[in-house]
C-alpha cells in the first residue's frame, strides 16, 4: 500500500498521551495473540482519558472557524472539496438573506434574477 498517513486529529490530540500514541504505533507489531487485548486497552484507554478532559468542559477556547480547523487534518483533495462546499454554503447565506431582505420589495426576487442568470435561453 502506498497510502500517506493521517495526522492526529485536535481532538485526538486533546485525548491521546504521548504514551498511548507510542501503543498505538506499536500495535501492529505486538505478537497476534497479544494484538486483541492491546487494542481493547487503547480504545477503553482513550475513552478514559475523553470523559475526564470533558468532564466540565467549556467550549470558550475555539478559534477560528470550524471548517478551518478541520482542514489542516485533510489531504489537498480533500481541502479542495471543503473550500467549495464553504464557497456554496456562503452563497446560500448570501441568497437567504436578500430573499428575506427583500420581502416583495421593489418588485426584486433574488429567486427570478438566479433563474434568469443560469436560464440558457
Amino acid at each position: 500500500m502506498d497510502q500517506k498517513p493521517k495526522l492526529m486529529t485536535p481532538f485526538d490530540m486533546l485525548v491521546t498521551s504521548s504514551s498511548l500514541y507510542t501503543l498505538k504505533l506499536m500495535l501492529p507489531f505486538t505478537p497476534a495473540s497479544m494484538q486483541r487485548s492491546l487494542a481493547i486497552y487503547i480504545k477503553f484507554s482513550e475513552l478514559k482519558s475523553t470523559m475526564e478532559h470533558f468532564y466540565g468542559f467549556r467550549n470558550s477556547d475555539c478559534q477560528g472557524s470550524i471548517l478551518d480547523q478541520l482542514k489542516s487534518c485533510l489531504s489537498p483533495e480533500e481541502q479542495t472539496q471543503m473550500s467549495q462546499m464553504e464557497d456554496l454554503m456562503n452563497m446560500m447565506e448570501m441568497m437567504q438573506t436578500m430573499n428575506s431582505d427583500s420581502d416583495g420589495e421593489n418588485g426584486f426576487s433574488p429567486m427570478d434574477f438566479m433563474k434568469g442568470v443560469f436560464d440558457n435561453e
